[in-house]
């Protein structure tokens, strides 16, 4: 969430319960001056209680309850977050699967995943692991690859799974065309509606809404995103609603009110499709960050992709212990880097190897047996002939 222009929007206001004016750019501003996060510690629970597939509570045990862990650094030039959930690790390798780090600057952007900080793989040249490295220009946006569970937090907004997750200030046309705030519900809450931005010329129906708290510093409370049928004609009755609630909040640190319970549901045409449970537990909020914590660089001999937009491809840059050092032209480029042999690889490739052997002489086998069985059947074949 770094902190870009955001160009006065709207005209459109309303009166709240003390009586002010409030404008789009008011309710946005009022809304990130009083919950202001510059660095938070969670761990999130999640608990599944409805099933997307029966629309029934689940019985017995359910399925087991999900675990996140969010860490996420906010300073002046960067951004950082790291997102660990509790998958297991690669069952042939034991190297973790589950481990999310991304890096932002104006400059330019980083995604590492599956590299443990605390406890990092061994990487070569020629042995990556399960690590994926790469460097991204410049974004607003948090890659589609990242696991992020800021959207628990409501501090980050999308429309559907697997698409790009903005902050509030990311989420609003600058020029404020996409957003107005259009009621006061009785609660005392002030709504805000986001419609979603679409390229092209037909205009997606999708929007958010988004109910503030001031009694919370205006906090969000609730948050209501509405998908249509086809997002891409702009036309059609609402079919699917995302409901996302926070029925609790943790007590006040330095004024920022951060979520203790959250429930999220999902209904289409009137029906409920699912519910989950969030339990967040707050290790720390806002407490000073060493520099190091707060960026990091791919580490040595990582294998980072780089996008090449004149050959409209991908480069694979090997990045050494002060950045990239050459772009990747084939493996057998590397192995020549390298010099000799890896270990690793060959831990790795023997169990193969081994396999291959048995199969080419279980096939050798077989083909000796099949010989031998043919040959005694032609010699039992061939009759001696009887005395006279």
């Amino acid at each position: 969430m770094l902190d870009f222009l955001f160009v006065t929007i709207g005209l459109l206001t309303l009166s709240n319960v003390e009586g002010e004016r409030l404008s789009v750019r008011d309710l946005v501003d009022a809304h990130l001056s009083g919950n202001a996060i510059h660095s938070i510690d969670v761990d999130i629970t999640m608990s599944l209680t409805l099933s997307k597939v029966t629309n029934r509570p689940f019985t017995g045990d359910g399925p087991p309850d999900r675990v996140h862990h969010l860490a996420w650094i906010l300073t002046p030039g960067s951004e950082r977050i790291q997102c660990i959930d509790d998958s297991k690790p690669d069952p042939q390798t034991g190297y973790p699967t589950n481990v999310n780090d991304f890096l932002r600057k104006p400059g330019g952007a980083k995604l590492l995943r599956n590299y443990d900080w605390n406890d990092p793989q061994t990487l070569t040249p020629v042995h990556q692991g399960t690590v994926y490295a790469e460097a991204l220009p410049a974004t607003t946006e948090l890659p589609v690859k990242f696991m992020d569970t800021g959207c628990i937090l409501l501090r980050r907004f999308e429309f559907l799974a697997g698409q790009q997750r903005r902050t509030l200030r990311e989420l609003i046309a600058k020029d404020g065309s996409n957003a107005e705030v259009v009621s006061q519900p009785s609660s005392g809450l002030i709504a805000l509606k986001v419609k979603q931005e679409t390229k092209g010329d037909r205009p997606s129906q999708n929007y958010h809404l988004l109910y503030f708290d001031p009694a919370k510093d205006y906090a969000i409370r609730k948050l209501e995103t509405h998908i249509v049928d086809d997002a891409s004609l702009g036309t059609g009755p609402i079919s699917f609603v995302r409901e996302t609630t926070v029925e609790d909040y943790h007590d006040a640190v330095d004024g920022v009110f951060v979520p203790k319970t959250v429930i999220q549901t999902t209904g289409s045409r009137g029906a409920l499709n699912s519910k989950a449970r969030f339990d967040i537990k707050l290790n720390s909020v806002n407490q000073p960050v060493a520099k190091s914590r707060a960026e990091f660089d791919f580490p040595e001999y990582a294998l980072v992709r780089t996008a090449n937009p004149e050959k409209r491809r991908f480069d694979v840059q090997l990045w050494g212990k002060n950045g990239p050092l050459f772009v990747m032209k084939d493996r057998a480029q590397l192995r020549d880097y390298w010099g000799k042999d890896d270990p690793l690889i060959a831990r790795s490739v023997w169990p193969g190897r081994l396999i291959l052997i048995g199969v080419i002489a279980l096939g050798v086998t077989l083909v000796l047996l099949w010989l031998y069985r043919r040959l005694g059947n032609r010699r039992d074949g061939v009759r001696t002939p009887s005395g006279s």
